[in-house]
C-alpha cells in the first residue's frame, strides 16, 4: 500500500490544485498503453478480472482454485494458459452470473421507468430520463456480453455447462423430465437426484436464453434507429421493415415481466430443491461447493460418455 502510495504521489502538481501525470510524451486521451497502465513498485500491473482471478487463486482461496481447476481440468490446459486471451475469457465467464443479474436489475427499473416515469424531478437540470436511458443503454451492453460469454460457455464448459446437458436429446433426460414434473404436481415425494441442472430445469433455461436473446435482439432495433448506427442499419436495420417498431417494442417490454415471473418461480424452486435434497444446491451459488455421492458421480460420467460415442 506504500507503494502504491508513492506512486500516487509521483504525480506532479500543475498548480491549480489538480495532479498530472509523471510523463510529458504521451496522450492521455489516445488509446491504452500498458506505459500508462496501474504501477506496483514502478512496474506495469494488470487489473480487471483476470488480475482478481489469478490474485485469488494465488493466494490461496479455495473457491476459485475449484473453480479455476475445473475449467484448465476441462480444457486440458496448464496453469500457465490463463495469461492469454483464453484467460480472461474464463476469468469474465467466472463473474458473468453475477453480472447478468446485475445488469437484469438495472434493466428492468431503467426500463418500466421508460414506459411509465415514476420520479418527478424538481430542477431543470435534472435529466432523468436521459440518465435512465444512459443506464439502460450500458447494462444493455453489459448483458449482451453476458450472453455472448454464456454461449462460448455452451461449447467450452464441462459435461453439465456444455449444450448437450441443456437440449433434451437422451433418453435419461427425458425421464428426468418426467419425474421432475411430477414431484412439481405432488405425485413424487422427492426431486431425483442429480449433479447439474435437472433435464426440465436445463429445458427451462434454454427457453429463457432464447428469450435473452430476443430481448438483446430487439433492444439493438430499437437503439439502432435512435442511435442511427449504420453497423446496426446494415445488420439488424431490415428488421423494422419487416415488423412494426411498436411491436417490437411491445415484445421488447413484455420479456421483461416474463422474466420476472421466472425469478420468482427459479428462486422459489432453487430454494426448494435445495431443502429437499441438502446438498449444497443453493450455497453452491456462494461457495462452490455441492455434495453429490460417489455412485450417482460415476452413473453420470458413464452417461456422458456413452453419449460421446
Amino acid at each position: 500500500m506504500q507503494r502504491l502510495c508513492a506512486h500516487c504521489r509521483a504525480r506532479e502538481d500543475t498548480g491549480n490544485g489538480s495532479r498530472a501525470p509523471p510523463y510529458e510524451f504521451l496522450n492521455v486521451e489516445q488509446k491504452y498503453s500498458w506505459l500508462k497502465s496501474p504501477r506496483y513498485d514502478d512496474k506495469p500491473m494488470e487489473v480487471g478480472p483476470l488480475a482478481r482471478t489469478l490474485v485469488a487463486y494465488a493466494s490461496g482461496n479455495q473457491q476459485i482454485r475449484k473453480r479455476v481447476d475445473g475449467i484448465l481440468t476441462d480444457l486440458n490446459l496448464p496453469p500457465t494458459a490463463l495469461f492469454s486471451t483464453m484467460g480472461r475469457i474464463a476469468a469474465r465467464a467466472l463473474e458473468a452470473d453475477f453480472m447478468v443479474v446485475a445488469a437484469l436489475v438495472v434493466l428492468t427499473v431503467t426500463g418500466f421507468y421508460m414506459h411509465r416515469p415514476f420520479i418527478v424531478a424538481t430542477s431543470s437540470r435534472a435529466w432523468v430520463m436521459g440518465t435512465m436511458r444512459f443506464a439502460h443503454e450500458i447494462f444493455g451492453f453489459i448483458l449482451i456480453s453476458a450472453l455472448l460469454l454464456r454461449l462460448y460457455w455452451f461449447f467450452a464448459g464441462n459435461e453439465w455447462a456444455h449444450w448437450r446437458a441443456w437440449v433434451p436429446l437422451r433418453r435419461e433426460q427425458w425421464r428426468s423430465i418426467r419425474s421432475m414434473l411430477l414431484y412439481y404436481s405432488h405425485r413424487r415425494r422427492g426431486p431425483e437426484p442429480e449433479i447439474g441442472h435437472n433435464s426440465l430445469a436445463a429445458a427451462t433455461y434454454l427457453v429463457v436464453m432464447t428469450l435473452l436473446f430476443i430481448e438483446c435482439l430487439t433492444g439493438l432495433v430499437l437503439y439502432g434507429v435512435v442511435s442511427g448506427s449504420r453497423f446496426l442499419r446494415v445488420t439488424i436495420g431490415w428488421i423494422p421493415h419487416i415488423i412494426d417498431i411498436q411491436y417490437i417494442r411491445l415484445c421488447h417490454y413484455f420479456i421483461m415481466f416474463c422474466f420476472m415471473a421466472f425469478v420468482i418461480h427459479h428462486v422459489y424452486s432453487a430454494v426448494l430443491v435445495s431443502m429437499e435434497q441438502k446438498n449444497g444446491l443453493m450455497e453452491s451459488i456462494f461457495s462452490g461447493w455441492k455434495f453429490v455421492q460417489r455412485s450417482l458421480l460415476e452413473k453420470e460420467q458413464e452417461a456422458q460418455v456413452r453419449s460421446r460415442r
